[in-house]
């Protein structure tokens, strides 16, 4: 499976958009018949549903979105977009694998350890609780050694 490093947000309606480089590489276009459906591991695949194919079928609208399934989001427990409550729908990676787009909720981790207990954002990026008391108190460690040395520097000068 090959991470694309993409994540959307599923709308109010249930829709995602499948990124416009994953349509181009798999012929996906305005239109096309898509077959939606779980795997074993709980994974949504995505591919085009083959002619006379039965099952749960969408189609790819112009803008490169599909409706997932209200099943598939109730059993997934994905989160949509609620414009009342103003919260944002749940973020969801895509991968592709062969002429397949598989979908899984998006889980960060952190960029310094792997971690994905108690993220944090740090200048945009994810890190986990514990490495922020790292950077934390490395943080305080310069800033008292930078007051330290101006304070020794300005000693010098009025004596």
């Amino acid at each position: 499976m090959i991470s694309t490093g993409i994540i959307r947000r599923v709308d109010e309606l249930g829709r995602i958009v499948i990124d416009k480089s994953i349509r181009d590489q798999l012929g996906l276009i305005e239109g096309t018949r898509i077959l939606i459906y779980l795997d074993k591991r709980k994974n949504i695949v995505i591919r085009k549903a083959k002619e006379g194919e039965i099952g749960v079928i969408r189609i790819m609208d112009s803008l490169g979105r599909i409706v997932i399934p209200k099943e598939i989001v109730d059993i997934l427990n994905i989160k949509v977009k609620d414009k009342i409550k103003k919260t944002l729908g749940d973020e969801i990676e895509q991968f592709v694998l062969s002429d397949r787009i598989i979908l899984q909720k998006y889980v960060p981790f952190c960029i310094f350890c792997g971690s994905n207990n108690k993220m944090e954002n740090y200048e945009g990026k994810k890190v986990c609780n514990k490495c922020m008391k790292k950077i934390t108190q490395i943080t305080l460690l310069h800033e008292e050694k930078e007051y330290n040395e101006k304070r020794k520097s300005n000693e010098i000068k009025s004596a």
